[in-house]
């Protein structure tokens, strides 16, 4: 079975390549690829500076992407500081008043008991 299958894509493989209308193109464009592969492969500082300028690229974006988010979380936590603060102060506040009238009340029921 695994012989019949490499038989078949064997000539597959050949009718594509020596076709008569397009197998010298498609041979060529074979050809040239091999030889940039070649090329690629012989040059291997090449290869690995892009790799490396690649990396270092995306850990550029990396940290670009990490900096604007702990920014904005910053900056959250700076409004919501900010805000419990507020919201601290305006509750202290509504405390006193809430006291000082709950004061003035027993002061004068108080008065009043001790005018009668």
């Amino acid at each position: 079975m695994i012989r019949l299958l490499l038989g078949i894509l064997a000539g597959v493989t050949l009718m594509y390549l020596f076709d008569p209308r397009h197998g010298q193109n498609r041979r060529q464009m074979v050809a040239d690829r091999f030889r940039r592969g070649k090329d690629a492969t012989s040059q291997p500082g090449d290869i690995v500076q892009a790799g490396h300028d690649t990396v270092s690229e995306v850990k550029e974006r990396a940290q670009t992407v990490v900096g604007k988010a702990q920014e904005r979380f910053g900056q959250a936590v700076h409004d919501a500081t900010d805000r419990a603060g507020e919201t601290v102060t305006d509750v202290k506040d509504q405390a006193r008043q809430l006291n000082d009238s709950t004061q003035a009340r027993a002061k004068a029921a108080m008065t009043s008991d001790d005018s009668k």
